[in-house]
């Protein structure tokens, strides 16, 4: 059995990880971690996995500011999720954004307002209504309607594309629903 914790060093990115091997010898748990030290080529195994272990890496992925607008029918539209997500054979995280009543959105990938990674995009939109509605197939669940027609809600369908580039100054994007 192998046991890790992580532990993140103050101040700092870097991260250091403490493991305990355990075996099973008839009953009692024997700490491999002991034996492992008497014999050379074990010691470099251990070293290396180590290493593996506690190496530094940065915070993520680096992500631009992004945002812009939605229309339907030429008027912006509120209370409208816009979900990016990476097109085929495009690495990348999603991203989302909700639109306030003037049609405005900024896309967040971990915290609101943080963007989304450069590369390219299929484009979702779903609207959110107020309150949650009930769970589908519970006895008086009413379907919420959606302001803008379905087809929006499947990014390969909406035929909406969207590429987020390292200057942020061309990533406002201007969607007209339709």
């Amino acid at each position: 059995m192998l046991c890790v914790t992580f532990n993140k060093m103050p101040g700092s990115n870097c991260f250091e990880a403490s493991f305990v091997v355990l075996i099973r010898i008839s009953n009692p748990l024997v700490c491999v971690e002991k034996i492992l030290l008497y014999n050379r080529s074990n010691r470099l195994w251990l070293l290396c996995a180590c290493g593996f272990l506690a190496g530094c890496g940065s915070d993520g992925p680096t992500l631009v500011p992004a945002g812009g607008v939605v229309n339907y029918k030429g008027k912006p539209i509120g209370k409208i999720n816009v979900m990016l997500m990476p097109s085929v054979g495009s690495s990348g995280m999603i991203a989302e954004g909700t639109t306030d009543e003037s049609g405005k959105f900024a896309l967040r990938t971990k915290e609101p307002g943080d963007g989304a990674m450069v590369g390219s995009y299929t484009v979702a939109f779903k609207y959110v209504p107020d309150e949650v509605p009930q769970m589908p197939g519970f006895a008086g669940a009413a379907k919420v309607a959606s302001p803008i027609p379905e087809k929006y809600s499947d990014g390969s369908k909406s035929g909406l594309t969207a590429t987020v580039d390292e200057d942020k100054s061309k990533n406002k994007f201007t969607f007209d629903l339709k």
